[in-house]
């Protein structure tokens, strides 16, 4: 058969126009080259070649044993492979301006793979009952099982791994981050891995379940989940998904018809159902045998290799004996194989979304501080005691109130311009006493990570980037600024707007030192005019009623009614306006600025009570984060800080507003401090002294006013963690060594 292929005068003809063909695409580029062009046509040539010899063989055995048959199968077999060459480069000639940057010859995976597989379309196309007739032979031979199905997992997840690097090419919306991410491609050893590591899951569900359209229905729709998930995070917060964004999935999920619209989480959970009614059908309907020798096989060696994987991408420090001595080796392999050295959520698309994923799986564990120990906690303590007043404690005690805003940043920093002013009355506020800037921790989400550092003293920095402390840290009362105040006698109450599942505050809050919480997503009262919040008048009400219920107080509040998204259109026919944003955001810029007018108002309604009030009360107003607008809403910030050093760009992206009022008056001041700083800065003027890890933090914002994701001195130097100079190490450290003894460690400081 081969032999009558190869006699007949066409086959030779078409073979040498194939050969000739393929080294033409090789020398354009079209088709994947060696370094060197002539090579790289000698080589596609010889391939395709093959190819075409393969292919002859392969049909030639299912079609009718005559001269007339073998002849067309290798007549239309030439054809196919040359409409495939001349497909292929069609589409290069169609797609190139969209690949720009950095070009089509950039996308080594599209030059891979993209004229073989238009080449099989063409072949299905041009020998349909060949192509059938093989496909039914091959399932029926035992003896190969499971190599075909094998095979068609591997291209399977080589498309899966190059579409997950085409989306990001196609979805940009002209940030800083996804235009850099345009100008990337996935590398070759990343691109080779990333396709491994989904073929090895694939294979493994396959020799678990003997179907592989059931491996196929499982590993895709849940690659393309974490592909979207990674594309809607880096347009709203600028960073990649990471494992520990599991965490926030129970605080995400109501919101995702909010963002998406309810027709989009109706279809959702219409497809999920689908789905898993898909993978029941297919996996009844579908199942093939699979000699259990070889499913044994084919299932430990996936396995073994997957778990191989993870380990590698894990931190040495948590690793067994002798394996945690191989850090090094681990490293260098990884990295080999395409895994992003650093700066993994910018480096997303270079080292692929599955690789970067695995790269962040060290935030999930907080190393030891080097020398920690009951002798360093104690030295510690020594050189940090009881911070001294000088303040005066005034009669019957200071009552403290910290209304922590949501998603509340100056509008100003948007760059537009409004038609009055969105927060006139905490400007004057602010000019009034003590109106200054908090720096968060994170720039557009967390907001329990700020409310963390407000109310233990606590960095996140000190913690792997990524973590909850809420959910992982807390495992035990924590001396924060609630349990000191409860131990002086005070009152303390939590007001919260959340749901009471969000980020475990329910179990978390007593652990702080709450007497009791004032849950008010459950209660039965007035919402916000969006979002169905609780309104921010209710809350006021609450804080302002638990105050008055006894004396001295600690109220802690978090109001909700700024969160995003800000696409509801509650305030389109109102009169503050914003009057020069993009179209494609004026929307939603003006929906966000009149929901921090309500804002606004609520916290000036508090103000006025409180400068009534006989009893002396502090209160601390600021925002837990910027607000996650989109794109096109934070253009004009973005082309700001685009002119600002790397670590001016992290303060610039995590500074909010920080009002400190007394109703006994405060010299005006305008600090900035990061978050954890503020306990300190507020007990002070309470007349309350210092202990603990609050007598390091006090000491240590006379200095460095902010250690956070960036650190700032008194004089307004700033630096990366990494780059503070020595001399000014030495406090840090004792900080992070007393934080990690009280949230972490043995709690030597707790037992003085």
């Amino acid at each position: 058969m081969a032999l009558a292929a190869r006699s007949a005068p066409e086959s030779r003809v078409l073979l040498a126009c194939v050969a000739l063909g393929a080294a033409w695409e090789a020398h354009a580029q079209t088709l994947l080259g060696v370094g060197v062009p002539v090579l790289s046509a000698v080589i596609q040539a010889v391939l395709w070649m093959a190819l075409y010899a393969v292919l002859v063989v392969a049909l030639g055995t299912v079609a009718p044993a005559d001269g007339q048959s073998v002849s067309r199968v290798s007549r239309r077999l030439g054809m196919a492979l040359l409409l495939g060459l001349v497909s292929a480069h069609l589409v290069k000639l169609a797609m190139s301006p969209l690949l720009e940057p950095p070009g089509w010859h950039a996308y080594h995976y599209l030059r891979l793979l993209l004229a073989p597989g238009l080449a099989v379309l063409w072949c299905v196309a041009l020998l349909p009952r060949e192509v059938v007739a093989l496909v039914r032979a091959t399932r029926r031979r035992e003896a190969l099982a499971p190599l075909p199905a094998l095979v068609v997992l591997l291209v399977a997840a080589a498309v899966l791994a190059s579409c997950s690097d085409l989306a990001f090419q196609f979805v940009r919306q002209g940030s800083a981050m996804q235009n850099r991410l345009g100008a990337d491609v996935i590398t070759w050893p990343a691109w080779l891995t990333t396709t491994a590591i989904l073929f090895l899951v694939e294979a493994l569900v396959y020799a678990v379940t003997s179907s592989a359209a059931t491996a196929l229905v499982l590993v895709s729709p849940i690659f393309a989940t974490m592909v979207f998930a990674t594309l809607v995070k880096i347009r709203f917060m600028h960073s990649a998904v990471q494992p520990l964004d599991l965490l926030t999935l129970p605080e995400f999920m109501p919101l995702f018809g909010a963002f998406f619209g309810t027709w989009a989480a109706i279809g959702s959970a219409i497809a999920i159902a689908c789905w898993l009614v898909a993978l029941v059908v297919l996996w009844r309907r579908t199942r093939g045998h699979i000699p259990a020798g070889r499913r044994v096989a084919l299932g430990a060696t996936s396995f073994v290799l997957l778990t191989a994987l993870v380990v590698a991408f894990l931190p040495p420090s948590v690793l067994p004996p002798p394996l945690d001595a191989q850090g090094d080796a681990m490293y260098s392999a990884v990295t080999t194989l395409g895994a992003p050295r650093g700066e993994h959520r910018d480096m997303v698309r270079n080292g692929g979304i599955v690789l970067n994923f695995l790269s962040e799986l060290q935030s999930a564990f907080v190393v030891m501080p080097q020398g920690y120990s009951a002798a360093r906690i104690a030295g510690v303590t020594r050189t940090y005691p009881a911070a001294s007043l000088p303040l005066a404690r005034r009669r019957g005690g200071v009552s403290l109130v910290v209304y922590l805003v949501e998603s509340f940043m100056d509008p100003d920093d948007l760059g537009f311009r409004y038609t009055s002013d969105p927060i006139a009355k905490l400007r004057a506020l602010r000019r009034e006493q003590v109106g200054g800037y908090a720096i968060v921790p994170k720039s557009f989400g967390g907001s329990a990570n700020t409310e963390f550092e407000v109310l233990t003293g606590m960095s996140t920095s000190f913690l792997p980037d990524g973590s909850i402390p809420y959910r992982q840290h807390i495992r035990w009362p924590i001396p924060g600024l609630a349990r000191t105040l409860h131990d002086l006698g005070y009152s303390t109450v939590a007001v919260q707007a959340d749901p009471k599942y969000y980020y475990d505050r329910e179990r978390v809050y007593p652990l702080l030192g709450f007497d009791r919480t004032v849950w008010l997503h459950e209660a039965k009262v007035p919402q916000a005019d969006r979002g169905g919040w609780p309104s921010d008048g209710v809350l006021v009400d609450s804080v302002i009623a638990a105050a008055s219920h006894s004396h001295p107080t600690f109220v802690f509040a978090f109001p909700s009614s700024t969160h995003s998204p800000y696409n509801v259109g509650t305030y389109a026919t109102s009169d503050l306006d914003v009057t020069d944003a993009p179209a494609a955001a004026r929307a939603e810029v003006k929906e966000y600025i009149n929901a921090e007018r309500v804002a606004d108002g609520a916290i000036a309604r508090l103000i006025e009570h409180f400068r009534s009030s006989p009893d002396s009360t502090i209160v601390v107003v600021f925002g837990d984060h910027l607000p996650p607008v989109s794109t096109d809403a934070r253009v004009r910030l973005s082309e700001r800080i685009s002119k600002l050093s790397e670590v001016e760009q992290t303060r610039e992206t995590r500074r909010v507003p920080l009002l400190v009022w007394a109703n006994f008056g405060l010299p005006h001041s305008e600090p900035t401090l990061s978050v954890n700083m503020i306990a300190p800065f507020v007990l002070e003027r309470m007349g309350i002294a210092r202990t603990g890890l609050f007598a390091v933090t006090d000491s240590m914002r006379r200095t460095l006013p902010v250690v956070s994701a960036c650190v700032e001195s008194v004089d307004g130097r700033l630096w990366l963690p990494g780059t503070v100079p020595p001399a000014l190490r030495g406090p840090i450290e004792d900080y992070r060594v007393m934080q990690y003894d009280l949230l972490l460690g043995e709690r030597y400081a707790g037992k003085r």
